[in-house]
């Protein structure tokens, strides 16, 4: 008996094709695709993905009743299986998040969709699919901790932190501003940020603005601002713009309090400057003394010498030969009065030399050089490009005085056996630079700063407007660079100068 199976055979084909289809799709899906007796609460299939996510081959799953429950991260395992049960009897869909212990004992974060099917009224099997979402999850408690230290510092901070939208409204506001402006936070939001400015040059302020509504970073920008009832403080301002999408949505400033330190610099500025001012008039009050004292010796003290000297040699035409004792003792006496002449006069040159009251600066500087070289035997060459300068005074002397030290320095530390200074002038001003072949100034000579020579020739060229550099180094010299102006005094600052917060 022969019996037709053809059409059995086709089912059969169509059947085993479906099912490689269906495994073939649950093997493509990125989770676990799972199956379980819901009388037994057993898993009866689970997809091979398991072993790839979770490191366990899906057998186990199977074969060992507790698999599941045991592997359930011990956070999570009372509520999860207590919600699964409870859902499952009331034959609902529902979805689960939860935490599963990996072979290499990673906590592994699942979304779990599970189906019931009813038959019947009867609960027969459960479906389900588990999806990784460690990444996600990984990236909510961190968004949930950066948000935590947000609010944590926005709350907490001393310095006032503030939220606006591109244009500058205020969004939000944490409590240092809230405190320091004396409005609420319901006042704020009704407010633009440049209300609260109360700079005299709000062009610079817009600019800050615009630069931040193109995506640029603002650093330690320092504006005024004042609260509601007028009061003005000093605010440094750090100010980032959030972009989303390539375009600016928010932007997140912070304003530190620096009126204390603003007010101090301002204080200090002005001290220092009073400092320059006194030090200037006590260079003055010195040059006018030396020169008072320069010309008592030379005219006063000169003139009696001078006149005991023709006494003396008078008295020594007129004595006898016979007293050689006496005699001898006069032309002692004459020498000892030269001498003094002779030192009177250096003392005198040394507290103000006539040679710069009389000719000017450029012949003082030469005989300043020729002086050092007839008294050290260290040649000294001075060589100039102008003629005869036109220089104020006080900026002459404070050139040669420099020149001085300069020369002083050479002949204590620099063991040089030659010095060339060339003098020039440049625009409105005249530099000289002195330059000499001695073992060099090191960079710790020059930072040193009980040096009290050269924090000297700076400072006397500093209150005119001038500058003194010192360049150097081991074997191979020294060169002094001094700028004066020729007679334009330092300018003063201007008190009605636009605001220099803004």
């Amino acid at each position: 008996m022969a019996v037709d199976i053809t059409e059995r055979r086709q089912m059969e084909e169509a059947l085993r094709q479906a099912h490689q289809e269906q495994e073939a799709l649950i093997n493509s899906i990125e989770g676990i695709v799972w199956e379980g007796d819901a009388q037994t609460s057993q898993f009866t299939f689970v997809s091979k993905e398991a072993e790839r996510l979770l490191g366990y081959p899906a057998d186990r799953w199977i074969n060992e009743p507790e698999f599941w429950r045991n592997h359930i991260h011990p956070e999570d395992q009372r509520w999860v299986i207590d919600a699964c049960l409870e859902a499952t009897k009331a034959g609902q869909a529902h979805t689960l998040e939860y935490r599963m212990i990996a072979a290499d004992g990673r906590s592994v974060w699942l979304h779990d969709l599970i189906n019931p099917e009813v038959e019947q009224d009867q609960l027969r099997k459960v479906h389900g699919v588990m999806v990784d979402i460690t990444a996600r999850k990984q990236m909510e408690i961190a968004l949930r901790e950066s948000e935590v230290k947000y609010r944590t510092i926005f709350a907490l901070s001393p310095d006032i932190i503030y939220l606006t939208d591109p244009d500058g409204n205020l969004l939000d506001a944490n409590p240092a501003l809230l405190t320091r402006s004396g409005a609420s936070l319901e006042q704020i939001r009704q407010m633009h940020v440049l209300d609260f400015f109360a700079g005299k040059n709000p062009e610079a302020l817009q600019r800050i603005l615009t630069q931040l509504q193109t995506g640029q970073e603002i650093r330690d920008f320092t504006v005024e601002a004042r609260t509601l009832e007028g009061e003005v403080f000093i605010y440094e301002i750090n100010a980032i713009p959030i972009t989303a999408g390539g375009k600016v949505v928010q932007i997140l400033s912070l304003a530190r309090d620096v009126t204390s330190r603003k007010r101090a610099e301002e204080e200090l500025a002005q001290s220092r400057e009073q400092l320059r001012h006194l030090a200037a008039r006590l260079q003055a009050v010195r040059e006018e003394e030396r020169t008072q004292i320069a010309r008592d010796i030379h005219d006063k003290l000169g003139q009696t010498l001078t006149g005991l000297n023709m006494h003396i040699a008078w008295m020594a035409g007129r004595l006898r030969k016979e007293k050689p004792a006496l005699l001898e003792r006069t032309r002692m006496m004459a020498q000892l009065v030269e001498f003094t002449i002779q030192a009177m006069s250096r003392i005198s040159t040394d507290l103000r030399p006539g040679v710069l009251d009389d000719l000017g600066i450029v012949a003082a500087l030469e005989w300043q050089a020729q002086d050092f070289q007839s008294r050290t035997g260290i040649q000294c060459e001075f060589v100039y490009t102008c003629g005869e300068l036109q220089m104020a005074p006080e900026h002459a002397t404070a050139l040669f005085r420099i020149f001085q030290e300069t020369l002083t320095n050479v002949a204590r530390h620099a063991h040089a056996t030659a010095v060339t200074a060339r003098l020039e002038e440049d625009g409105d001003a005249v530099t000289l630079k002195v330059c000499d072949n001695g073992r060099g100034i090191t960079a710790q000579e020059r930072m040193n700063g009980k040096a009290l020579g050269l924090l000297g020739m700076q400072e006397r060229a500093q209150l005119l407007g001038g500058t003194v550099s010192v360049e150097g180094g081991l074997g191979w010299g020294t060169t002094v660079g001094v700028m004066i102006p020729l007679n334009a005094t330092k300018d003063k600052e201007d008190e009605h100068a636009s605001d220099p917060y803004c």
